[in-house]
């Protein structure tokens, strides 16, 4: 089986997610996504969904240095998926959050069809 997430280079460099880079930064996410968008940190990885680039701390710390941002706490790492794994953790909490979602969704749409069946007979 093949999986979407590129191979991450050897060594004991730790991987973030934005959201530890961007804490750690102490700078916002639509910050830290343009620091990504311009190339100023490159993407260590990606899972497939939008947002879910993750980022080598390295490469965080040296843009901290370079724009004089003081280190503020350590970050814990986050495991890569594992060769063989059918899903990562982190995609299957997304793809939960995206059911609840389009179930909200639907719901909502139901409603607003009724008000509006509603407010044509009452015309």
């Amino acid at each position: 089986m093949t999986t979407n997430q590129i191979p991450l280079p050897e060594g004991d460099d730790e991987i973030l997610t934005q959201a530890q880079a961007h804490r750690l930064m102490r700078v916002t996410r639509s910050t830290f996504r343009g620091f990504l968008e311009r190339g100023e940190i490159p993407v260590a990885d990606e899972l497939g969904v939008k947002g879910a680039a993750r980022v080598r701390r390295s490469d965080v710390l040296r843009l901290m240095e370079k724009r004089g941002i003081k280190l503020t706490e350590a970050v814990a790492p986050v495991p890569a998926q594992a060769p063989g794994d059918e899903q990562c953790q982190g995609c299957l909490a997304v793809r939960e959050q995206m059911r609840r979602m389009r179930e909200d969704m639907d719901r909502m749409e139901r409603v607003m069809n009724a008000a509006l069946r509603a407010a044509v007979r009452t015309s």
